[in-house]
């Protein structure tokens, strides 16, 4: 069955649209630089208010784009002006806010509510418990192709809230950072604390009136209900701001409900408000014919309408049928997917015993389970020995004393391996110093000891095989080996780098980086340490870790690298591919001819689907599938109908392979990505993402928490 999106394509390209482009000035006090653009767009959001026409911000040409043109006021000075095409290739960020803004006056035509800056249009709200509500929205995404089409996409989404406003709660029972929500208009923020003065206090910052009076002049909440707020009531104070960037103001209890995740709701209750891919594309495709009877977007001088069967992209690519059997886990045994040869307890590489130390919390009782895991290993022609104090050894330790358990930890030396025992991480979370785990693993990181935990929820359910599969697999891959390889890569790629950056706090401290030859197997990997404000790496770490694990690579090969391909999860920063650019006649001088850069983008695209005829019901489709979308973009389906997590309803959505630098045909890279997502060797589970990013990932955010040594690591021990 062939992929559609969720996805609909306009009936037509859209013509030629000319707007005014002028060249202003801001009347204002003097500003910092970096902030110009922001009060650019302020000033267009002001002049929209005013004029209800869509003026939007170019901060390239610091100019205001209007179809008609504007008058110099007191807020700016028009310096010149010029009739432009919007719908140049320039003015194509433009052009987009513009479509979304005829987006958003249709929903509110229509009556929604409407998050602008989210792309939101709610829907509905459904009491689902005695203490929780959902609100279920659509949620909506516009792209332009370079024929001028316009795709618009669709998707339903659903955000849990206490049925009750904070007034009715206790405010002391609220923590710092705990998600709220705006009862009259579904905006989102957290908690800080209170705010020292009452909703009825005179405010300098609100312009010398109250909260109360705020709110009652912004027109979002009855007379009636603003009058009901007892004068008294204490403030509180909310960050809208993301984190690392604080953007507190004072607020109201009672117009704020309490936010909830999908932790919070009973599995059963969750899973019944999760729509399945059958009803979101039959409910988007009513929603377009609502479009289309409303005359679509309405943009100056157009009216921009939708086919309403969802988009069908040309060509699509199956990437397991293409390179069948491409996995091979030694001795003539291939397949198509790690499960293939697990079935038939073929492993590539293992090791033919292991010394394992064991470490359990007092009074558990952990010996039987262990027999069960070492018969299970047996399968494999894995031993593991059970003979006291020789190779398999046992320690009880107390929890919440960490003294008593770094004294456990000594002498460890002569082991391959601990296994660990810990409660259930949800135990730990209002209560860390009861959490064992951190405390190992800083100690085993110190004697260079891989070591696998094994929560109390497993060791109490029963010894299942695909529970043997996930730990036995974790366990090859911390001590370096590799279950399984790829047969073909596509392309003529010599190693992949794959790099990730960890945060704390909204600030980005660390980075890793892992090098992979093309038969997936790590070569090397080097987390660092650094400080930065933003989501991008330092410039200086950058260039030494991609030449120490290009030299680690022709260190282990013998031979000169030729072609290199780095991923990088999610997008590069402009000093990140204005850095590569430097380095390439560096580069080229060593022998490398060729360089991919290439970004794993996880977010941002429509789902997608196949429809059964025999059924007629839209279904999720199998992994391995892929599409272009530009010349330069490729969608990906890593996970399928058969990955599902959650619950019967959810639906995966394909990740985005896009090319920033480099000749390598699009097609061939996203072949590369998906073969390096079925490398993920310890566990049977799929993941999204290539090894290349998902690693790199899990070692950055391990290395902030000194759970990792840092530094180049040679070989391919994994020992998070």
């Amino acid at each position: 069955m062939a992929i559609h999106e969720l996805s609909f394509q306009s009936v037509k390209p859209i013509a030629a649209l000319s707007f005014y482009a002028h060249r202003v000035d801001l009347n204002q006090a003097i500003v910092a630089p970096d902030q110009l653009p922001s009060e650019l767009g302020k000033l267009a959001k002001c002049l929209r208010q005013e004029n209800r026409i869509p003026i939007v911000a170019d901060t390239t040409e610091f100019c205001l784009l209007s179809p008609y043109p504007l008058k110099s006021n007191g807020s700016f000075q028009i310096l010149s002006f010029v009739a432009v095409d919007i719908t140049a290739p320039k003015y194509r960020r433009q052009l987009e806010q513009i479509l979304n803004l005829g987006t958003i006056d249709h929903f509110r035509n229509r009556g929604f509510r409407v998050d602008a800056y989210e792309r939101e249009a709610f829907l509905e709200t459904l009491k689902i418990s005695e203490e929780i509500e959902t609100q279920r929205f659509i949620k909506w995404n516009l792209r332009i192709d370079t024929d001028k089409y316009v795709f618009f996409s669709i998707d339903y989404s659903n955000s849990y809230h206490s049925c009750y406003t904070l007034d009715e709660r206790e405010l002391s029972s609220l923590t710092p950072d705990q998600q709220l929500v705006h009862s009259y208009d579904g905006k989102s923020c957290r908690y800080v604390g209170l705010a020292g003065f009452t909703v009825s206090d005179i405010q300098s910052g609100l312009g010398n009136i109250s909260l109360l009076e705020y709110h009652r002049r912004k027109g979002e909440i009855s007379e009636q209900f603003i009058s009901s707020i007892p004068p008294a009531t204490p403030a509180i104070k909310v960050n809208y701001g993301s984190k690392g960037e604080d953007v507190i103001y004072p607020h109201i209890p009672h117009l704020l409900k309490k936010t909830f995740t999908k932790d919070d709701v009973e599995a059963r209750v969750f899973n019944a408000q999760v729509w399945s891919i059958d009803k979101r594309f039959k409910t988007a495709i009513q929603e377009i014919e609502h479009f289309n009877n409303f005359l679509g977007i309405d943009i100056p001088g157009q009216k921009i309408t939708f086919n309403i069967t969802p988009y069908y992209p040309d060509p699509q690519r199956d990437f397991p049928e293409k390179h069948k059997n491409n996995l091979d886990f030694g001795g003539g045994c291939f397949g198509s997917y790690p499960t293939q040869g697990l079935g038939k307890k073929r492993l590539l590489e293992k090791p033919e015993q292991i010394k394992i130390v064991v470490f359990h919390p007092e009074n558990w009782k952990v010996m039987e389970w262990c027999e069960e895991f070492e018969k299970f290993a047996a399968g494999f022609r894995i031993q593991f020995i059970f003979i006291q104090d020789e190779f398999f050894e046992y320690h009880s330790y107390p929890i919440g004393k960490t003294l008593e358990i770094q004294r456990k930890c000594r002498n460890l030396e002569k082991y391959d391996l601990a296994l660990i025992f810990v409660p259930d991480k949800e135990e730990c979370i209002l209560n860390p110093k009861f959490d064992p785990y951190s405390i190992f693993k800083r100690e085993f990181v110190k004697a260079m000891l891989p070591s696998q935990a094994i929560e109390e929820s497993t060791l109490k359910a029963k010894f299942k095989d695909n529970t043997g599969y996930n730990l036995l697999l974790g366990i090859l891959g911390k001590l370096g080996y590799c279950p399984w390889q790829l047969k073909h890569m596509p392309g003529d790629a010599q190693a992949f780098l794959g790099l990730d950056i960890g945060r704390k706090d909204g600030v980005a401290v660390g980075v890793a980086a892992f090098i992979v030859s093309p038969q997936g197997k790590v070569l090397g990997w080097f987390p660092a340490n650094f400080q930065s404000h933003r989501e991008t790496f330092d410039i200086t770490a950058l260039r030494s870790i991609i030449f120490d694990l290009i030299n680690l690579y022709e260190e282990r090969n013998q031979t000169p690298l030729n072609h290199l391909v780095i991923h990088r999860d999610g997008y590069f920063q402009a000093d990140e591919l204005d850095l590569l650019d430097e380095l390439m006649p560096e580069l080229s001088q060593a022998g490398i001819q060729k360089l991919d850069a290439v970004e794993i983008l996880k977010s941002g695209y429509p789902r997608a689907g196949q429809w059964n005829e025999k059924s007629k019901k839209w279904e999720n489709p199998r992994r391995g599938l892929a599409w272009p979308i530009s010349e330069t973009e490729v969608a990906l389906m890593t996970t399928g109908k058969t990955e599902i997590k959650g619950g019967t309803n959810f639906v995966p959505r394909p990740i985005i392979v896009r090319r920033r630098r480099g000749e390598t045909r699009p097609g061939f890279l996203a072949a590369q990505v998906y073969w390096l997502s079925e490398m993920h060797i310890g566990s049977t589970q799929t993941i999204r993402l290539p090894i290349t990013t998902y690693y790199p990932d899990m070692a950055a955010e391990y290395a902030l928490e000194g759970l990792l040594p840092t530094g180049l690591q040679k070989g391919c021990k994994l020992p998070f």
